[in-house]
């Protein structure tokens, strides 16, 4: 392995570490789906969150397969 490949590598493991340690757990119940990778969770005090889904990428609304990819969340989030 040369040295640019190595900082790269070096560079992507500390990404990986800081975005991992910035993470939170939310637990609540689905409330909404708003589209193919958004929904709204409301916590055991009430408040809504709205999360977005990391990795989604989905049709928007007026594009093909949008209906469906909605569809898909709330089987997942209703389940």
């Amino acid at each position: 392995m040369n040295f640019k490949t190595s900082r790269v590598t070096s560079l992507l493991l500390l990404l990986l570490l800081l975005l991992a340690a910035n993470s939170q757990e939310l637990t609540g119940r689905v409330v909404r789906i708003i589209d193919g990778d958004t929904l709204v969770v409301l916590d055991a005090t009430n408040t809504q969150h709205e999360i977005r889904l990391a990795g989604i990428d989905y049709s928007e609304r007026k594009q093909s397969w949008s209906t469906k990819a909605k569809q898909a969340l709330s089987d997942y989030g209703f389940d």
